[in-house]
């Protein structure tokens, strides 16, 4: 079990003070801060950590930011992770309360449910300045922000309101890839210590189910896996099926939804690929159908490191991905897969049709896609690196409360590729 003791602490604040030679389970508070109610790569990593971190004997929370579906919120009990409802902070009608409230309902919250360890996952469009801000005035001694997307375009005052958090809230971050953690060193100026590389990973997929919605007689079955919003490129990949010849033999299964859906289907009826493609809709054991699969595709326009790549890994299942971002470190051109300019559909079909003609290559791509899981993208690993960022950052923070940057051991100590 993991009790909250590191270096001779046994509390991560005053507020949270345990009795003397008491000791419990680390506590720890989940919190997205996107303002997205879709669910998906940040969501299903927030799963797998916390579900590591439970079998260690923690107890992860998750706040409830957004109204998710049932389903959705039974793949987070299936985690072993409680759900945190502040009234509040869930938007009622659409409508989010004003920002005092908010803070006030999300203090009062902490407070009460004895958090030692804000973790905020960010996909750099959320409010983790004032989540950050509540929860120190909350007493919580450990607050990480884990940064998930590459920075993009932000004003003067965001960028330096970022890097005040860190630096005066002593807010470490972490970063799931080298393209991640470069843009957001840049980007909010961060000094040395106050960020960690910790590449995702995720659980061994075991052995295959059978997948509904499409006929496995196809020599070739490419899959795409992910939410169906335009920064993810499917549109690409449909391009690029109109492009093979009618006479390839390759059938399209696309698993995920989101707003994209019907423009997608329709877009592939007008390419005339849908007898080709099959939409299967959100499958919450999505990395279950990938050995089904003879080949994933990742069309994205901006990754910062994406999951289904490292499942595809697990999987045993080569990639052709769009070279750009934390995808460059997860694929090797020629090794475990293929790179492709991002938006060029006529290189996306070209890899394709590749891939179908040269089976044994397959094969081995994805063996060696498996054998980079096994070395750098383990979940164990991950949770891991995650607990040594949750104790170190206490032990310096108690050690010099107004400057708390990781300890130098920890600063590489990510899982570089």
């Amino acid at each position: 079990m993991v009790v909250w003791q590191v270096e001779g602490f046994s509390a991560s604040s005053p507020k949270h003070a345990l009795c003397a030679g008491q000791q419990r389970s680390l506590r720890v508070l989940f919190d997205i801060t996107k303002g997205s109610q879709e669910w998906g790569g940040i969501e299903e990593h927030v799963c797998m950590l916390g579900r590591r971190l439970a079998a260690a004997g923690c107890e992860p929370l998750f706040l409830r930011r957004a109204d998710f579906p049932a389903d959705k919120l039974e793949r987070l009990a299936a985690a072993h992770i409680r759900v945190l409802e502040i009234p509040e902070v869930v938007a009622q009608d659409g409508r989010h309360p004003p920002l005092l409230t908010w803070m006030r309902a999300y203090r009062t919250a902490i407070s009460r449910e004895q958090v030692d360890v804000v973790h905020m996952h960010s996909s750099l469009h959320g409010n983790e300045v004032w989540a950050a801000t509540a929860a120190r005035l909350a007493g919580v001694g450990t607050i990480v922000c884990t940064y998930h997307c590459l920075p993009g375009v932000e004003s003067r005052r965001r960028r330096l309101a970022m890097s005040a958090m860190h630096r005066l809230l002593s807010v470490h971050g972490i970063t799931v890839s080298t393209a991640v953690h470069e843009g957001i060193r840049k980007h909010y100026l961060m000094p040395p210590g106050y960020l960690t590389q910790i590449t995702n990973g995720v659980d061994d997929p075991g052995l295959p189910v059978p997948g509904p919605g499409w006929q496995p007689g196809s020599p070739m079955t490419v899959a795409v896996i992910s939410r169906l919003s335009p920064e993810k490129g499917i549109d690409v990949f449909v391009r690029a099926l109109a492009l093979l010849a009618p006479t390839a033999q390759v059938s399209a299964v696309v698993v995920g939804d989101g707003d994209e859906l019907e423009p997608l289907k329709q877009q592939a009826r007008e390419l005339g690929v849908e007898a080709w493609m099959a939409f299967v809709g959100y499958a919450a054991d999505a990395v279950r159908l990938l050995p089904t699969f003879d080949l994933v595709v990742i069309p994205s326009r901006t990754e910062g490191l994406s999951l289904v790549a490292v499942e595809a890994c697990a999987a045993g299942r080569p990639i052709i991905a769009s070279a750009i971002g934390g995808l460059l470190e997860l694929v090797h051109d020629g090794e475990n897969g293929w790179l492709v300019p991002v938006e060029d559909e006529k290189a996306l079909a070209k890899a394709i049709e590749q891939a179908s003609n040269n089976r044994q290559l397959l094969r081995r791509m994805g063996a060696a896609g498996r054998r980079r899981y096994e070395s750098h993208l383990r979940s164990d690993v991950m949770a891991r690196n995650v607990l040594r960022v949750y104790h170190s950052t206490l032990a310096r923070r108690h050690a010099n409360p107004l400057r708390s940057p990781i300890a130098p051991d920890i600063q590489s100590g990510g899982n570089p590729l």
